[in-house]
């Protein structure tokens, strides 16, 4: 039976026709749910049952960063790590341009794998006056985003949505100013394509790179939006690295191990962002 399946294998690996379908339709998926059980399992063991108390249990509001003061009172796993929400560390590669990003103006800010809705509500927090459309195609991801938006008083800012496709997004933007936030486990390559192009072109947008699932995402997202964004690319760092980087009062005392849980993300590669701003802008209005 084994030397039967290792020729079935071969075989599919061999021909031109079978191997296409398998490294479109099954093998991204497939890499992505190994990458996703790891993620959940090293979290849920290391993150969940030993995060020192005061970060995980006595804090209900982020400390640190952009969104500092936001009521953060999630307690579920949403494909990213909680404590380092709480800390205010999450991401902090790109909290200059979050900055940057408050300080203009945005006809709204639709976010594409919002979670469990820390850059929804946050945004929302900070843009009080600018509609959130914030779209997760996870259930339990988009009850939690609506707790954490009522928690805030900013629930009637935050419109959840479940799924958004290129054409989708080429209707909410419409050629206006806004934020396009995107998150969402490789589907960044099929959400930005030609036809939405120009219905983004007056767009910020900040895409998270999955290019580990598919190493065509990034060339690819870079030629989409040359002729018409000013493109910015920055790296995650590695969580050991945080460790020397990053000081925070209240890991202060802390061992090693315990400040490595507090910042850890648990990502098991390094990731890229792209943040592009547009090279012609349309009205705000």
């Amino acid at each position: 039976m084994k030397k039967i399946f290792k020729q079935l294998i071969r075989w599919m690996v061999s021909n031109k026709a079978v191997w296409f379908l398998l490294n479109k339709a099954i093998l991204p998926p497939a890499r992505y749910a190994d990458w996703m059980r790891e993620k959940i399992t090293t979290t849920n063991k290391n993150v969940t049952s030993t995060t020192p108390p005061s970060l995980a249990l006595n804090t209900n509001k982020v400390l640190h960063g952009p969104f500092k003061g936001m009521t953060y009172q999630n307690d579920r796993f949403c494909c990213s790590a909680i404590p380092p929400k709480l800390l205010g560390s999450y991401e902090r590669e790109i909290h200059h341009w979050i900055d940057e990003m408050l300080e203009k103006a945005y006809v709204g800010v639709v976010d594409v794998g919002c979670a469990e809705g820390y850059y929804a509500v946050g945004f929302a927090t900070r843009m009080p006056n600018t509609p959130i459309f914030a779209y997760d195609i996870n259930e339990q991801a988009r009850e939690q985003c609506r707790k954490l938006a009522e928690a805030n008083d900013v629930a009637d800012k935050v419109h959840l949505r479940s799924y958004c496709d290129p054409d989708e997004l080429a209707r909410v933007v419409d050629g206006r100013r806004f934020l396009v936030i995107a998150d969402c486990e490789g589907y960044e390559k099929t959400l930005f394509n030609s036809r939405n192009r120009s219905a983004l072109a007056s767009s910020d947008i900040l895409i998270e790179i999955h290019d580990f699932m598919d190493i065509t995402i990034l060339p690819q997202l870079r030629e989409l939006f040359a002729e018409t964004h000013k493109i910015r690319e920055v790296e995650s760092i590695d969580d050991l690295r945080k460790l020397d980087r990053y000081n925070y009062p209240e890991l202060s005392g802390l061992d090693i191990k315990a400040k490595y849980h507090a910042i850890a993300e648990w990502r098991q590669r390094i990731m890229i962002w792209m943040y592009m701003e547009p090279k012609s802008l349309a009205p705000t209005v």
